[in-house]
């Protein structure tokens, strides 16, 4: 049988996490306050800070640098110059010279919070947290009311393990400011690191019960999913949700508690609201989504319902390649492709120039058949972009692609010139894989073309790289035995004998051998072959279960020959009503017509 033309492209709960993160200072501002009319003096120190600062913004290094030492030229004590070189330096990952430009603003201007806290990020990047420490004491000593300085320092004392350090600083936080959420999940924290787990909850459920807060009842949610206490954790959770439907770290909690209870409904119900928050890390959504889908049940009963969380996903995050693909994969392997088409359509708006965006998108129309708009896609991609962007395999690629969608939508002569079209890059190339796919497709459109003469030029190319390339000897042998006017059945056996014991277990294969045989006359030799095809993926194909069925009456075993004739003739009507065959209802047609024909002659009724 005749081989289609078809080439292969190559702490799950989120428990509580305090999140005291060194934050980055803001800019400086000792000398930021500058009239404008420094500008009109070309030698005015604060001109070239201007210039300097604005070079910085536009990412210009060299001119910073210049800029800087032009202002400390004119004025050594000028601090905020020292500061701009740090920021710099830090910048190209010269840490030392950054602490250096640093120490020196803050010899000039000690009195500075902004160069301290800099000095801190600093000292974080070189692992020195210790030196950080007095720097944040004094920070809070000094500006009492700032309460980043406490949140540093709670966070370098919580990292260090000084647990009383942070009861004491949490407790002049509350002192200077009242109740606050700092204080609280700084202890929060060091309870749930000691794993003293009940007074964790109790702190956060004094403070809940003093300032009702929907972040306090999901922590608190979180720390009875730890526990397993999974009721009174999905209590807060919706206690949470009660202030704010929306939120996410309590809506992932009430989803995860369904999903472990197996209670679908209450998870497709949670699922898509936290996976469309937009605010929402992607790389979180897509991380937990890839552990869930690790279980096949959402593929086999739930890819209708899950495809649309993740149409959800790719909705807020429409303009991101990973949240789309990843989206548009799954919808694709659940059989949701027209969704996948969609979302995929829209990624390719916003990413019109992402040339790997497009290959995969070209990967995808290929996969689903969407040979019409495969064929204007990749005309489009190779009118659109230049040979520098696109060369090499990217661009032979998309040649290729081009040329499977013509063939598909029948444009043979079109493709023809396009397969051909990649014959000289691939010898260039020594692309032997390449060029057998050209020589066989291209034979096998001439075939189509009813060329011959032609086909068989391209098959002994491709033959002559590849003496034993099953696909084109199967197609080589299958058009000799039975479109060729010279029927040389013993050349198309030779032929058709290599593919089975290449692939012994290939159908197709199986079943061209079998009918050359049967065109011999040898049909009980012919009947083993196309048991063995039937038995290896031909029990769906109606070409194949008529071939059998035909043997079986040449051997006049009618019974089970018509059985297999009604077999052929299911076969084929469930082609026409899906449309994945050409000329379906011609092919229904004819096996009536052969089945009546058939019984007539063995006198069955």
């Amino acid at each position: 049988m005749k081989k289609e033309i078809r080439y292969i492209l190559n702490n799950k709960a989120g428990i509580i996490g305090l999140l005291l993160l060194l934050l980055m200072p803001v800019e400086a501002h000792s000398q930021d306050a500058i009239v404008l009319d420094t500008l009109s003096s070309p030698d005015n120190t604060e001109s070239f800070l201007i210039k300097a600062q604005s070079a910085f913004n536009n990412r210009d290094a060299a001119k910073t640098k210049e800029y800087c030492l032009s202002a400390i030229e004119l004025d050594p004590t000028n601090d905020a110059a020292y500061y701009l070189l740090s920021k710099v330096a830090f910048e190209e990952e010269d840490i030392p010279s950054a602490e250096k430009f640093l120490s020196k603003a803050i010899e000039i201007d000690s009195t500075n919070y902004h160069y301290m806290t800099y000095l801190t990020w600093i000292y974080s990047r070189q692992n020195k947290i210790n030196e950080s420490v007095p720097i944040f004491e004094k920070l809070i000593k000094e500006y009492p009311d700032k309460k980043e300085a406490y949140w540093n320092l709670l966070n370098i004392y919580t990292n260090l393990g000084y647990w009383e350090k942070v009861f004491s600083v949490a407790d002049k936080l509350e002192e200077r400011m009242g109740p606050n959420e700092i204080s609280v999940l700084a202890r929060t924290n060091v309870y749930k690191l000691k794993g003293e787990m009940d007074n964790a909850i109790k702190e956060l459920k004094d403070a809940d019960d003093k300032n009702p807060s929907g972040r306090y009842e999901a922590l608190l949610g979180d720390l009875y999913m730890a526990k397993r206490e999974n009721i009174q954790a999905l209590h807060y959770y919706k206690k949470s949700l009660e202030s704010d439907s929306l939120y996410a770290p309590a809506l992932y909690g009430v989803a995860e508690i369904s999903r472990m209870k197996k209670d679908y409904t209450e998870y497709f119900k949670r699922l898509p609201n936290f996976l469309g928050n937009p605010n929402l890390p992607l790389e979180t959504k897509l991380s937990y989504m890839r552990e869930v889908l690790e279980d096949p049940v959402y593929f086999q009963r739930f890819g209708k319902q899950m495809s649309f969380c993740l149409n959800e996903l790719a909705d807020a995050h429409p303009k991101d390649t990973a949240a789309v693909t990843f989206a548009a994969m799954f919808m694709t392997g659940v059989g949701e492709k027209e969704s996948a088409h969609k979302i995929l359509q829209r990624g390719v708006r916003y990413n019109s120039d992402n040339l790997q965006f497009r290959l995969s998108y070209m990967s995808f129309l290929y996969t689903v058949e969407y040979w019409d708009e495969l064929e204007s896609f990749t005309d489009a991609t190779l009118r659109n972009f230049a040979e520098d962007s696109l060369k090499g395999g990217d661009r032979l690629n998309v040649v290729q692609l081009k040329g499977i969608a013509e063939f598909n939508v029948k444009r043979y002569e079109k493709a023809i010139e396009t397969f051909l079209s990649m014959e000289k890059p691939a010898k260039a190339a020594k692309d032997t894989s390449l060029l057998l796919s050209v020589y066989s497709s291209v034979g096998d459109m001439y075939h189509i073309l009813k060329d011959n003469g032609t086909a068989y030029k391209f098959y002994k190319k491709a033959l002559k790289i590849n003496p034993k390339y099953a696909p084109v000897l199967n197609n080589y042998a299958w058009y000799i035995a039975t479109s060729d006017g010279k029927r040389d059945l013993e050349k198309a056996l030779k032929m058709s004998r290599i593919t089975v014991e290449c692939e012994p277990n290939n159908n197709t294969y199986l079943d061209t051998y079998a009918w050359i045989l049967y065109l011999k006359g040898e049909y009980s030799e012919a009947r083993k072959y196309l048991q063995r095809a039937v038995a290896y993926g031909g029990s769906e194909s109606a070409v194949e279960l008529e071939h059998y069925a035909e043997v079986l009456y040449a051997l006049k075993e009618y019974d089970l020959s018509f059985i297999y004739f009604d077999r052929a003739l299911s076969a084929a009507k469930a082609a026409e009503a899906s449309g994945s065959a050409d000329d379906e209802a011609a092919k229904v047609a004819d096996l009536e017509r052969k089945i009546g024909e058939r019984k007539k002659a063995a006198n069955i009724k």
